[in-house]
């Protein structure tokens, strides 16, 4: 994480988790497993499974061609995830409320 108050090089960059980082952007996040994976399991009491096949993911981006991506598949503790240099992280939850298996968000962009 980027710290606009370094004083060298060696300050740059602030090691924060990524638990540290939603906790201080003032979510409410909770961790559990859901469908045998360890992660996120509800958002501000927005829970994996309250919208029909909707779960929460997290992407990483440390630089232009590298991201990182903690979905309902993925094994992950986020107390433990170090951020180091990500410049973007991005928490969203995606839900297929019809089944078809194209997102929600996708299918109102399309129409």
């Amino acid at each position: 994480m980027y710290n606009d108050f370094y004083t060298s090089q060696n300050d740059r960059y602030i090691s924060r988790t990524l638990d540290q980082v939603l906790t201080t952007t003032g979510s409410v996040v909770a961790y559990d497993v859901t469908n045998g994976k360890y992660g996120i399991r509800s958002v501000d009491g927005l829970a994996n499974g309250a919208v029909t096949n909707g779960s929460w993911s997290v992407v990483m981006q440390s630089s232009n061609d590298s991201l990182t991506v903690y979905g309902i598949d993925a094994d992950y503790d986020p107390r433990t995830i170090s951020v180091g240099d990500a410049g973007i992280i991005t928490v969203v939850y995606s839900a297929d409320a019809d089944g078809d298996g194209l997102p929600d968000r996708m299918e109102s962009a399309l129409g």
